[in-house]
């Protein structure tokens, strides 16, 4: 497998002049909406030409978005995030290349999913229906819009079909990571190094978009997170489970491997993130095991293994210690030190109790989407406009238990049953060679990703979403290629 070559260096380039131009657009709107235009005719274009390359252009924005909005257009009082505007271009185009495909009398691709993926989408469907009939319409909406992106999954099965899409694929995830990992980098630097007030409209740029957050935690540490850390998670366990399998073999890739994995790892530390920190430890350990049990490593190798990657991880938090300029404490220790204090640690337990009673109301089918929950909260920025702390939400920390609340039990039973048979069946050892780091990569992302669900928000998501799509027809590809291979 080849990672470095003029397509990776072209993604690198499109991600860093997508960081500049959204900052310009972000002092210069009418710049911004002549951008997102130029930049959705061209996704039209080639998506047009094929499929896949909208597909790229999805997935690509997740990899660096945050929420959506690093671009967007300005319709009404809401304005359409570049995210959205994506969406509206990929799948008529998908849908109508579906079914001029099936009326053309060639023979037709069948689509073959396990029965859990119907029983969630059945769910799924339910919860809207419910939520409607119980909710305010834009209640509804705003709180099930996210999920529409699964509307997306026939696009993606048509659109990636072969290894060499999922090769191009992780080329697009390692050119975000060495982006996104300067940018994080870069805003540790200049807010620990220089005037806060200078920096607004730095600060106001990240905030804004819906990228992420910049908050002082002592001295001169800030914590820079972004929505998209998760893909930092993603490539980590992804390219590890690559090396492992021995997927790239020129020196070149090798080494660049290596570069992404550091940078991986260095943003997961820099985004001071509990979960993708828990996420990364046991999505690590289970990459290692697997690599072993499979003799891809020798036990001896694979315990070394995960003695190199902590000693490596634990110097990164010395890293972030040189760019912050801020040598006064432990920032692992900070994070772990009284969690029942902290703002969002303390959020989460207090939600705990409410979410589990409202879900003891409907607990088979759900309540709906548009749901609330009223909670005390004693985050600062829920006291600023609500001095009492009581907060009503239908947006929680506990992913799991916010999908049960919309969707029931069956829902979220459908729905992880559907993400552990595409980690399982990525993992099997009889699909062909030229898929096997491949699926085992994406399965280990996945993982991942379902981990870091529990305490944070991923899964119900485009941004958890867009990686179980990418799961799902990347396992139906490589499977309909060994069954054809029989």
């Amino acid at each position: 497998m080849v990672l470095a070559d003029r397509f990776f260096v072209l993604a690198i380039a499109t991600f860093t002049a997508a960081e500049v131009l959204s900052y310009l657009a972000s002092l210069h709107p009418a710049f911004g909406t002549a951008l997102t235009a130029i930049i959705a005719i061209t996704v039209m274009l080639l998506t047009l030409r094929d499929l896949r390359w909208g597909v790229y252009a999805i997935l690509g924005e997740l990899f660096v978005g945050g929420k959506g909005y690093l671009l967007s257009l300005p319709i009404g009082s809401n304005p359409l995030s570049l995210r959205m505007v994506l969406f509206l271009i990929v799948l008529p185009i998908g849908v109508v290349r579906l079914t001029a495909h099936r009326f053309s009398g060639k023979p037709k691709p069948s689509i073959q999913l396990p029965i859990c993926t119907y029983v969630f989408l059945t769910t799924l469907a339910c919860g809207i229906i419910l939520g409607l009939l119980r909710y305010p319409f834009n209640q509804t909406f705003f709180d099930a819009n996210a999920w529409l992106f699964v509307a997306l999954l026939p696009v993606f099965i048509a659109a990636l079909t072969t290894p060499d899409h999922y090769r191009r694929l992780m080329q697009i995830l390692s050119a975000s990571v060495i982006v996104v990992a300067a940018k994080s980098l870069a805003l540790l630097f200049i807010f620990g190094h220089f005037d806060a007030v200078a920096l607004n409209p730095i600060y106001h740029w990240v905030r804004d978009t819906g990228v992420g957050e910049i908050t002082l935690i002592t001295g001169t540490l800030f914590r820079i997170f972004f929505q998209s850390h998760v893909y930092m998670l993603v490539a980590w366990l992804a390219g590890l489970a690559l090396l492992l399998h021995r997927a790239f073999h020129r020196a070149i890739d090798v080494a660049m491997l290596g570069v992404v994995l550091y940078l991986a790892s260095a943003t997961l530390v820099v985004s001071q993130s509990r979960s993708f920190w828990v996420a990364g430890a046991i999505g690590t350990l289970a990459v290692v095991l697997h690599a072993g049990s499979t003799r891809r490593v020798s036990w001896a190798r694979a315990g070394l293994i995960v003695l190199m990657l902590a000693y490596t991880v634990q110097s990164q938090f010395s890293l972030v210690s040189l760019v912050s300029g801020n040598y006064g404490g432990n920032v692992l220790a900070a994070r772990l030190r009284n969690l029942q204090y902290e703002p969002a640690a303390s959020s989460r337990q207090r939600q705990l109790l409410p979410l589990l009673s409202a879900i003891g109301q409907h607990p088979w089918l759900g309540s709906g989407f548009g749901r609330t929950v009223t909670y005390l909260s004693s985050d600062p920025r829920v006291l600023a406009n609500h001095p009492n702390g009581a907060y009503t939400t239908s947006a929680f920390e506990w992913g799991y238990l916010d999908i049960a609340l919309k969707i029931g039990l069956a829902g979220l039973l459908a729905y992880g049953a559907w993400i552990a048979t595409q980690i399982f069946g990525l993992l099997k050892k009889n699909l062909p060679p030229e898929w096997g780091g491949l699926c085992a990569g994406c399965a280990f992302g996945m993982l991942g990703i379902a981990i870091a669900n529990v305490f944070t928000p991923y899964l119900n998501h485009p941004l958890g979403i867009g990686w179980v799509l990418t799961g799902a027809a990347l396992l139906h590809a490589a499977t309909v290629k060994r069954e054809h291979s029989r």
